[in-house]
């Protein structure tokens, strides 16, 4: 608030000071309703019109969202056009389950050897040949149907290979499946062939039983086989707890003796697609190399894997602790941690 203070001495006229004050407050208020007649006009001042407009936040979420979505239409199509020129010739529409899955994982082990890998693994699932064949970028080793599935097993191999697989189911319970292919074997890229028998048996005291055989040749390094023997029953008649057995036995043309694993653990499938398992590993070599012990240790370990984010997120943590041979038997600890995004259909 302005306030105008005049003296006005006596014997003079203050007729002449009223008018310059009428005239000083009116004088503005004819300014300003002139402008606003006129509209606006630019000024060099600042003002909020002038001012450069925000950028909007994009959103995060749907931006990822639609990525994925791309990613898994690309996957699908690339299945179709290898389906229609492998199989046969149909108009209808034919879905299939094609998928990937990229996989990043961050480890230390009992060694102390901190380390980073990632890995791709690409199923294309062909419909139109009578689901009888897969294009397989990345074969897992490890790979079955019983109910741990849903818990990943270790890469013991990081090697890339690719491969077209055949698949013959001979009853309910027994399937074939015959790869060929490539992949890095014994520090070189070799051709090879796989076949492969997986069948299932379950008792009436509710044992499930699973055995597998994996036969492969390379061309250049020969043989490899690893048969496998898994047994597992549920836990008070409760499916979503159970207990397994698992050994798996592994022969190479290129190394002595045959490697014999052991596994034996809890599993439980916990709310909201999350997984639970104590684990207590051994490894055993019938024929050690010179300075080698037969026994090579053994592991205890947990491993919790959990959905979260979206459907096609997963995250695994593994921590461990271990008595191995090449650490003399002392106790060490380990860990790993594992991301994994899933592509295609869930």
């Amino acid at each position: 608030m302005f306030r105008c203070w005049h003296n006005i001495s006596p014997g003079h006229d203050p007729r002449p000071v009223m008018v310059r004050l009428v005239l000083t407050m009116l004088v503005p208020l004819l300014f300003a309703s002139n402008l606003s007649a006129q509209g606006p006009r630019e000024s060099t001042a600042p003002d909020s019109g002038n001012l450069p407009k925000p950028v909007p936040i994009p959103d995060v979420v749907a931006s990822i969202d639609n990525v994925h979505s791309n990613a898994s239409e690309l996957i699908y199509d690339f299945a179709s056009q290898v389906d229609n020129f492998l199989g046969d010739e149909i108009d209808e529409e034919i879905s299939n389950n094609s998928s990937a899955t990229v996989r990043m994982e961050f480890s230390n082990p009992s060694d102390d050897d901190f380390s980073t890998s990632s890995k791709l693994k690409l199923r294309l699932v062909l419909p139109r040949s009578k689901q009888r064949l897969r294009l397989l970028l990345d074969i897992d080793e490890t790979e079955n149907e019983n109910p741990t599935e849903a818990l990943t097993e270790d890469d013991t191999n990081q090697a890339v290979s690719l491969a077209f697989r055949f698949i013959r189911n001979a009853s309910e319970n027994t399937r074939f499946n015959i790869d060929v292919g490539a992949r890095r074997f014994d520090q070189r890229l070799q051709g090879f062939a796989r076949l492969r028998v997986d069948t299932k048996f379950q008792n009436d005291e509710g044992w499930s039983f699973q055995l597998k055989n994996d036969l492969r040749h390379y061309y250049i390094s020969g043989y490899t086989n690893l048969t496998s023997l898994n047994f597992w029953r549920s836990i008070n008649n409760d499916h979503s707890i159970f207990f397994r057995v698992s050994t798996n036995f592994n022969w190479e043309r290129i190394q002595s003796g045959t490697q014999i694993d052991q596994r034996v653990g809890v599993y439980k499938n916990l709310r909201r697609q999350s997984f639970i398992a104590l684990e207590l590993l051994g490894e055993y070599n019938t024929s050690p190399e010179e300075n080698e012990s037969r026994y090579d240790g053994h592991t205890a370990r947990i491993r919790y894997r959990k959905n979260a984010f979206r459907p096609w997120f997963h995250y695994e943590l593994w921590p461990s602790i271990s008595w191995l041979a090449e650490n003399d038997r002392e106790l060490r600890f380990g860990g790993l941690v594992r991301f994994e995004v899933e592509f295609g259909k869930l």
